[in-house]
């Protein structure tokens, strides 16, 4: 029997047989989309669209129904939605900055796919006017960036009296960006601790205790704010514990000490 068969049965089947609530999503946003955009390893953000174009295959889609999701060979019962408010700003013809306000679903999720089951969080931003829908997700207590492929390293930016310590992510040229981080402080990120290292020698690590990813209504680069995602990760280390606050904007990603 075909195993592709076999998994949109299991998953089908789980689907059909999660937990059921009130909360429900708006009906025009219900159905079958197709991936507009390759999804982004980082941010975890894909566009979908209802025209599907030529070449689209099963896997560059998602089926979206009143309380569950279907992806390729895996699928989420939703065990919670909250919406919440979101801010997009431009520039007129007039010069003057202008706002549009929409709304995005914050999904509680219980996951199943290829014999494992996980936790996540989803949202889904709609923009009905042109058919197109926002993607993003996390799963619960893991980092929101990729470690398998490689150790993620983060330069300390240099003291400011005026906010919180913050780090900027190495680029791929390892040794330049190195040579560029001027407070010569690093940390490693790796799948359950990051390395704090001082001058190219370790100098301690901390081990995750928490990740807990929200939505921050105020995120972005106004003070009116897009909102977005932020995970905080909590760590235990030689002197005590510690939050590191990572969020992405202006499609960069940032990382500061939370007090």
């Amino acid at each position: 029997m075909n195993t592709r068969a076999i998994l949109t049965g299991i998953v089908a089947l789980f689907l059909a047989t999660g937990p059921a609530h009130a909360d429900t999503l708006p009906k025009e946003m219900l159905g079958k989309w197709c991936a507009a955009s390759k999804p982004d390893s980082d941010q975890n953000s894909t566009y979908y669209e209802r025209k599907c174009e030529p070449g689209h295959g099963l896997a560059d889609g998602m089926t979206l129904r009143p309380n569950s999701i279907e992806y390729w060979e895996e699928g989420c019962n939703f065990t919670s939605i909250t919406p919440r408010k979101s801010t997009s700003w431009w520039w007129g013809d007039d010069h003057k900055q202008k706002f549009e306000h929409y709304t995005t679903y914050e999904i509680k999720s219980k996951c199943m796919g290829m014999e494992e089951h996980w936790n996540t969080t989803i949202w889904l931003t709609y923009w009905p006017d042109g058919g197109r829908m926002e993607h993003i997700s996390y799963v619960d207590n893991e980092l929101p960036f990729d470690t398998n492929q490689k150790t993620r390293e983060f330069c300390q930016q240099p003291a400011d009296a005026y906010g919180p310590t913050s780090y900027w992510q190495l680029g791929e040229v390892e040794f330049t960006k190195r040579q560029d981080c001027e407070s010569k402080v690093i940390l490693k990120f790796e799948k359950d601790r990051y390395i704090i290292e001082r001058d190219g020698e370790q100098r301690g690590f901390c081990r995750f205790a928490t990740i807990n990813t929200v939505w921050d209504p105020k995120l972005g680069v106004t003070t009116k704010g897009l909102g977005g995602p932020v995970t905080y990760i909590t760590s235990q280390c030689p002197l005590g514990k510690t939050t590191l606050k990572v969020f992405w904007s202006k499609g960069s990603m940032y990382m500061q000490d939370v007090k």
